[in-house]
């Protein structure tokens, strides 16, 4: 079963949003899809900073 999505309120600098925006319509998604996906990508930064165990893997 999927994690279940919670809505909540960001406030942040006009210019920054501006910036976000330009971003969201670069990619082609949502603001919501790239604030997960920038959330993610800081928390699993988070992680490996602080020692987490992890699984890679490398192709050549």
């Amino acid at each position: 079963m999927k994690d279940p999505l919670v809505r909540f309120g960001v406030a942040v600098e006009k210019s920054l949003l501006g910036e976000f925006d330009d971003l969201v319509s670069e990619l082609g998604c949502t603001r919501s899809e790239l604030f997960r996906d920038l959330a993610r990508r800081e928390v699993g930064r988070s992680k490996v900073k602080k020692g987490v165990d992890a699984v890679c893997t490398l192709t050549l």
